[in-house]
């Protein structure tokens, strides 16, 4: 329950009408002490109330119970009491507050005196019991506290110049006097604080205005205390000065931004004393404490902070690490190097997955031994990570098993966290700004960043040692301070530092299929190898957008990509440019690391894709990626140019070739032309003419096998095709597959086999029918055509000579049946096929027919073909 009189009175459960607002004045008025229904008739109605005032009376209370509680008003024995809690009205609060600032000024506070008047102040919302003020108790009632807040009002002047607020102090000062110009300590407050602004001359143009006032309305000359500063003025009496407040004004800012708290900012670390403490008492030999939650929740200040200044506290000795090869090296040195560590910090456990060469393997093996050593470790990992770390073989379950979840502060946490640094630095917070802060924070987990971040650029903007309302709202509050500190910041730099900038910050930032932002750490020697982008890192880590420590630079919160809509948008448009930059990232460090081989550069498609988004995107690469990336182009131009001398060469013996075929078949239309000379002279001649033909193209044949076997082979072949029974033909073609590297695969048969075969469709193996003269009916046979050995023999029984020369063999498409032509049957029977193991006579018409789609060739043919 709550009744507001300092203005028109208000209930905080709801509106009440104006007879009921009147009648609760009054009752507020006397609060303690029992009224008459008369004197409520007549703070509600005046001198003239209605026939059925006693009854509206009731009424009201009861109307006034439903609201407040029925034991808000009691009914006593002549009248009612108002029996709510004092602390309950705003005016008893009111004078509560200004008693406070009165006992701090009287102690020398200022600063606390300041928040008192302030608090008190706010308070007012108008005319002090405005709905009874012509009723005469209601009347004196709000009289007196309109005096004590006039009081409150010059007195709140006077603790703001104690407190070295002076210039600040002018304007109000100034409004205060021209408000009421016969009050002589107005003057004077508004003299001394443009004296110690530095306004001697206005200071006492000031104290003249005030004797004009007085002697005009008044008659009458200034007091003591303005005659007394007038003199302390010409004189520049000491005294006046202002007092210095510079260990305030001049103290570094006790909030750390979007940075994490370290160890050495513990005593301005507040609001999670309790999380601190869980962690601790988890802090035991061969065990991991794990600190998680979201991004933003807190983690890495709690573990620096908070634990790890604790421990040291306790005199346990203790590193702060990161999975990275540093990191690694010093988990090893605790391990095996003679420098023992009680307790090993991990912060940002998540990125472990991210190392190089054996990556997370070598970090688990070395965490393990020290585990085992006794070795105790806590560490934070984001709760999106946490499932993939719990599942590591060899330390998963003791990740696991101390897990602390970090949830979002309390309203008083975060309250504890704004106020308890500010106080311990000396500075002020102006009223009403905690109140704002805490309301824009609302209930978001992720929210610290960006509170910490807002309260650092309140601290920039404030008026002496006081943080300021006006402060935060110009900085862009919880929701907009990163975005606009950041965007200052980025369009404060020149046009080309700009694109430089947005490189920078594109390989600081991952985004996930999933649209979570995470930051990486980049090498700093990489990116501070260039004048331009250290000029650029230093105005990013001035505006602390970024962090940096000896091996490695960061953004300094996943906060910065959520809050900057620029690099929002700068990730979603160039998401393939970014993939490509990671990539190219990744393989640049590893071939340098690996002493830049040439069978690690880029080649083929990945290499063109990277060149062409080089050239169109222009990005800023390293030394390390432009050397990767030439090396990687000047390779793939010296693999083009071999190929192109290949294949000239290629060309040039495809031109040797052809000019040999052409010839050789100019050796044949001569062959050809004696061949048929040869027949006019008779059958004599025409043999003499075949022997020289043969005997002229097998030479041919063999004085080319050494040098352009390709040749000779076709000449081999195109004679044993016209000359199948001419034993030099057979020979000059035996010779060609039986010389030297030949690419053939030999198959020997009898010197007077008759053969005729078929490459079976689909298969490496081939058909043949061979004819022996002397040895019974012709057989069947399956050769591999790649090993040259026998496959299997085929049961069929054919007739004597059933091939007189090759082609005569004919297999279906399929492969499953065969045809063998026997040109000594008459022609009605022509077509001889080999089904089921028998000889069928089928007639022929133009060309051999093909068995019908039930005769398979492997049953007909000895077990099948295939």
């Amino acid at each position: 329950m709550a009744v507001d009189v300092l203005g028109p009175l208000e209930v905080d459960a709801g509106p009440l009408p104006r007879r009921e607002r009147a009648i609760l004045a009054s009752l507020v008025v006397r609060r303690g002490l029992p009224v008459e229904p008369d004197e409520l008739a007549d703070a509600a109605w005046g001198e003239r109330p209605p026939a059925t005032w006693r009854q509206q009376i009731k009424t009201s209370i009861a109307e006034i119970r439903a609201k407040l509680g029925r034991e808000a008003i009691q009914t006593v024995v002549g009248g009612y009491v108002f029996a709510g809690e004092p602390s309950s009205i705003d005016a008893v609060r009111f004078e509560a507050l200004v008693a406070e600032a009165r006992e701090h000024s009287v102690r020398g506070e200022p600063d606390q005196a300041v928040d008192a008047y302030r608090h008190a102040l706010a308070l007012w919302r108008g005319r002090a019991f405005a709905d009874v003020a012509q009723w005469p108790p209601g009347m004196a009632a709000g009289a007196r506290l309109e005096q004590i807040r006039i009081s409150v009002e010059e007195e709140l002047l006077e603790m703001r110049l104690a407190a070295g607020d002076a210039r600040a102090v002018v304007q109000d000062a100034e409004r205060l006097a021209t408000a009421e110009p016969l009050r002589e300590d107005r003057w004077a407050i508004l003299a001394t604080a443009l004296y110690q602004s530095n306004r001697q001359a206005d200071a006492l143009t000031a104290i003249r205005r005030a004797r004009q006032e007085l002697d005009a309305e008044l008659g009458i000359d200034p007091g003591a205390r303005l005659q007394a500063l007038e003199t302390a003025i010409l004189r520049q009496d000491p005294s006046l000065a202002a007092p210095n407040r510079g260990d305030a004004t001049d103290a570094p800012c006790p909030y750390v931004g979007l940075r994490a708290f370290d160890a050495g900012d513990a005593e301005n670390f507040f609001g999670r004393s309790a999380e601190v403490a869980t962690i601790l008492e988890r802090v035991r030999p061969g065990a991991v404490a794990t600190i998680t939650g979201p991004s933003g929740s807190g983690k890495s200040s709690v573990l620096r902070a908070g634990v790890v200044a604790g421990l040291a506290r306790r005199g346990t000795s203790t590193r702060v690490i990161h999975p990275d090869e540093a990191g690694l090296a010093t988990l090893r040195a605790a391990v095996f190097g003679g420098a023992p560590v009680d307790v090993v910090a991990i912060d940002q456990f998540e990125e472990a997955v991210h190392l190089p060469g054996d990556g997370m393997g070598g970090f688990e093996t070395s965490l393990g031994d020290y585990l085992e050593s006794g070795g105790a470790v806590v560490l934070t990992i984001r709760s999106d990570s946490l499932d993939a770390a719990s599942t590591l073989p060899r330390i998963g379950a003791a990740i696991g098993r101390d897990v602390l979840v970090m949830g979002a502060l309390s309203t008083e946490a975060l309250r504890e966290a704004i106020e308890e640094p500010a106080r311990r630095a000396g500075l002020r917070l102006e009223t009403g700004l905690v109140e704002v802060l805490l309301r824009d924070a609302g209930d978001r987990a992720a929210v610290l960043p960006h509170l910490s971040h807002a309260l650092v650029e309140t601290w920039a903007r404030r008026v002496g040692a006081t943080l300021t309302v006006d402060g935060y709202e110009a900085s862009g509050g919880i929701t907009g301070s990163i975005a606009q500190a950041a965007e200052e910041c980025f369009q404060a730099l020149s046009p080309p530092d700009q694109t430089v900038c947005r490189a920078v910050l594109l390989r600081l930032v991952d985004r996930s299929p999933d649209g979570t932002t995470s930051r990486r750490r980049v090498p700093t020697k990489a990116l501070l190898e260039d004048a331009a982008r250290t000029r650029v890192v230093e105005q990013l880590i001035g505006t602390r957008l970024l962090a940096i420590d000896d091996v490695s630079i960061m953004i300094a919160h996943e906060a910065v990509a959520s809050a900057w809509p620029r690099l929002d948008r700068w990730l979603d448009d160039d998401a393939e440019g970014v993939r490509l930059l990671r990539r190219l990232e990744a393989d640049a460090l590893a071939w340098d690391a690996a002493g830049r081989p040439d069978d690690e550069l880029l080649h083929g498609a990945r290499l063109q894709a990277t060149l062409d988004w080089r050239s169109t995107s222009k990005p800023d690469l390293t030394l390390v990626e432009r050397a990767y990336l030439d090396d990687s182009a000047a390779q793939a131009d010296g693999e083009r140019r071999a190929l192109e001398q290949r294949a000239a060469a290629d060309r040039l013996q495809n031109r040797r070739l052809r000019f040999a075929l052409g010839g050789a078949a100019g050796l044949l239309c001569i062959a050809l032309v004696s061949g048929g000379i040869a027949i006019v002279r008779g059958n004599d001649a025409r043999a003499a003419e075949d022997d020289a033909r043969i005997e002229a193209v097998a030479a041919s044949a063999a004085a080319l096998v050494s040098s352009d076997r390709d040749l000779a082979a076709l000449l081999a072949a195109e004679l044993h095709e016209r000359f199948p029974d001419d034993p030099r033909a057979r020979a000059a073609l035996f010779t060609v597959l039986s010389a030297p590297d030949s690419p053939t695969t030999k198959i020997a048969f009898a010197a007077d086999d008759r053969i005729a075969a078929a490459v079976i469709p689909g298969t490496s193996q081939s058909l043949a029918v061979i004819d022996d003269p002397g040895d019974g009916p012709a057989r069947a046979e399956v050769w591999d055509l790649q090993t040259g050995k026998l496959v299997r023999s085929l049961p069929a029984e054919l007739p004597d000579n059933p091939t007189p020369r090759s082609g005569t063999v004919h297999i279906d498409r399929s492969g499953r049946s065969a045809v063998v032509l026997t040109p000594h049957l008459d022609l009605r029977h022509a077509g001889v096929l080999l089904c089921d193991g028998r000889v069928r006579r089928r007639p022929a018409i133009g060309r051999a027919q093909r068995s019908a789609p039930g005769d398979p060739l492997g049953a007909g043919i000895g077990g099948g073909v295939r």
